[in-house]
């Protein structure tokens, strides 16, 4: 090349405008000569929105392998009180389920910037947003893959022991040695086991069919309640016990009533009684006397008279003791010189009922269940003399039982325990006033009622012990 030409290009870059850049960093070109264009210059704005956990904005979203329906709704679930917190983006179709993954990787490490641009104002907005590499799940496969999971983290915690046994083998102390020795003659192998489990399952078949069936089981358990014979089908309260299952008609015709009946007033009948220290008989003999003053009673007072006279009994009666005939006649001995003495139908009927032989003597004694059995016979015959209401307070006295005793006793017969109605307790608290009986007594008053259909509570459950 000549040595002209190669000064003509010298001359040319020397003579050509250098480029510059403007303070924002974007390159202007510029023109010679008179016509000369403007320079134009792109805006980039920061959007004062803050990617926030209650921020809704556009997202990033990577589908690595699944990418969804373009209509495919998604939900962004953040935390209100963590603002930092990661974002969860979940959406689904009807055969896929997509959530975004919780594990931090390093995309999570850096701040996203979605820009929009508007060419009319010569503007690129830049908006906050977050990352979200979405996992997909089919829905028919859920559950094979819970369970993966699942054997995984039990492949994990198996090899984990595995690793901790061979450690304690290889260093481990005597005793951790012999605690693994231990372990390992304790563990059961299922494979060992399967020539045995056709015997187990042909063991609990067999041992299955033996087992009662839910009616006799029910019937086993009325057999054993210690109360009176009692109809389940019954649609009224005096249809559910009867007068002859808990006394018999002769024990209740053989109770002498002339002497009392000629009484002139209701303490002098109840001197005549075998027990006239009973509050729940002594108010109703004096109710009876004030309704007939005359004595002159109907058939079913005189019934109701008959039911009160051995309820009168019943109280007498010793519990947890032993004794023979002729000593329960003697208690049964009315002191007065009116009083006449104890039937032996009743005496006969009342060994029967609520006493069991003593082993290797002529002697009768009471067990817990016959003393349960007094209880409830007595409260039946409450129930029939009070028309199947029966107040509780002054019969828990003459029981000597706590009050909670006698509603439990009541609820076995099938009776709900209720509270008295507002204006019978005011009628009864001025009563208690006006006689200088006990306020606190009437409060504490409650009703044993007799309702169908007739349902027993259910038996209590022993705790186990650990």
């Amino acid at each position: 090349m000549s040595s002209n030409q190669n000064s003509k290009r010298q001359r040319a870059r020397t003579t050509a405008p250098p480029a510059h850049t403007n303070s924002s960093g974007c390159p202007q070109t510029y023109h010679s000569g008179p016509g000369r264009a403007k320079t134009s210059e792109l805006i980039v704005k920061l959007s004062d929105e803050k990617a926030k956990a209650n921020y809704v904005g556009p997202a990033l979203v990577k589908f690595p392998d699944v990418t969804p329906p373009p209509t495919t709704p998604f939900v962004l679930y953040g935390r209100k009180a963590d603002e930092k917190a990661k974002q969860i983006l979940a959406g689904e179709t009807d055969q896929m389920e997509f959530e975004s993954s919780r594990d931090v990787g390093h995309e999570s490490a850096c701040t996203y910037l979605m820009g929009i641009h508007s060419s009319a104002a010569n503007t690129l907005t830049l908006f906050p947003t977050t990352f979200h590499e979405m996992r997909s799940t089919v829905k028919q496969l859920k559950d094979a893959l819970k369970d993966r999971e699942r054997e995984e983290a039990e492949d994990s915690q198996q090899q984990y022991k595995n690793s901790r046994t061979a450690l304690g083998t290889t260093f481990g102390t005597k005793k951790v040695r012999r605690a693994i020795q231990a372990a390992a003659r304790n563990t059961i192998d299922p494979e060992s086991m399967l020539h045995v489990q056709s015997h187990l399952t042909e063991a609990i078949t067999n041992s299955s069919m033996a087992l009662p069936s839910a009616a006799q089981q029910t019937a086993d358990a009325d057999a054993v309640r210690p109360i009176p014979p009692f109809n389940r089908n019954a649609t009224s309260p005096k249809e559910i016990y009867k007068t002859s299952d808990v006394v018999s008609s002769v024990e209740l015709n053989s109770i002498p009533l002339a002497n009392i009946t000629g009484c002139q007033s209701g303490q002098q009948a109840i001197r005549l009684l075998p027990n006239p220290r009973s509050l729940y008989i002594n108010q109703r003999i004096e109710s009876c006397w004030s309704r007939y003053p005359d004595g002159h009673l109907n058939k079913k007072e005189e019934k109701r008279l008959r039911i009160l006279i051995y309820i009168s009994y019943l109280l007498k009666l010793p519990s947890n003791r032993k004794w023979t005939r002729d000593h329960l006649k003697r208690i049964y001995t009315w002191r007065q010189p009116d009083a006449q003495d104890c039937p032996d139908a009743i005496i006969d009927g009342i060994l029967q009922r609520f006493t069991e032989k003593a082993a290797g003597s002529d002697q009768r004694i009471m067990t817990t269940f016959t003393t349960r059995k007094l209880l409830c016979y007595i409260a039946v015959l409450c129930l029939m003399h009070d028309g199947f209401a029966c107040p509780t307070v002054d019969l828990a006295e003459d029981l000597q039982e706590d009050t909670k005793v006698v509603h439990e006793i009541f609820r076995t017969l099938g009776c709900t325990i209720e509270k008295l109605p507002a204006n019978e307790i005011a009628v009864k608290l001025e009563q208690a006033k006006k006689y200088g009986t006990d306020v606190k007594k009437v409060e504490k008053e409650r009703v044993a009622r007799l309702v169908v259909p007739l349902v027993f509570p259910e038996p209590r459950r022993k705790r186990q012990k650990n």
